[in-house]
């Protein structure tokens, strides 16, 4: 095993193991099972063999795809704010989506605003 050499606390007996388990919605499944010295080595020997496996990843130019999400505040009025990441880290809301069935707020304060009525858990 490649690995084994690079992480101390990994037993080379017995010799280290991966699987692969399944196919995934966007992955490739695989489970790396492994023996090690101490039970009080296993996370930080997890914690080292992900590192590794991430440099190695990153050497040989694999890149992981993440699901993507998109998330939408809506507030009493019905305008609609957009969740996106962005560089400055002061900011993370991005002004309200323009639609064009987006009605204009009443005028008012969000005091005015009423209550959203009790949500109901049967």
């Amino acid at each position: 095993s490649q690995l084994t050499p690079r992480v101390d606390r990994v037993e080379t007996n017995p010799t280290p193991h991966v699987y692969f388990l399944n196919f995934g919605e966007s992955t490739l499944d695989h489970e790396l099972r492994m023996h090690v010295r101490d039970l009080g080595d296993r996370n930080p020997v997890i914690d080292e063999v992900n590192r590794f496996i991430n440099r190695e990843f990153k050497n040989h130019h694999i890149n992981i795809s993440f699901r993507q999400m998109e998330v939408y505040l809506k507030n009493l009025h019905g305008q609609e704010y957009k969740l996106v990441p962005v560089e400055d880290e002061n900011r993370t809301i991005v002004g309200p989506v323009e639609s064009p069935d987006t009605p204009e707020p009443p005028p008012g304060k969000v005091a005015d605003a009423p209550e959203p009525p009790p949500s109901k858990l049967d």
